[in-house]
């Protein structure tokens, strides 16, 4: 794991450490919005169709 870091530092300084890293945060960002908006609603829906 640190081979891999020191490689990625080595080739693209110390901000390659976090390449990709605002697409990956915006990703997350939806998912966990959406999970948290539908949630509530599967939760009922389930209840109702198996007690």
């Amino acid at each position: 794991m640190f081979a891999t870091a020191r490689k990625i530092v080595s080739q693209n300084g110390i901000l390659g450490l976090w390449r990709g890293y605002s697409m990956g945060a915006t990703r997350e960002g939806i998912f966990c919005s959406s999970y948290i908006a539908i949630n509530p609603l599967i939760k009922t829906w389930l209840l109702q169709k198996r007690p």
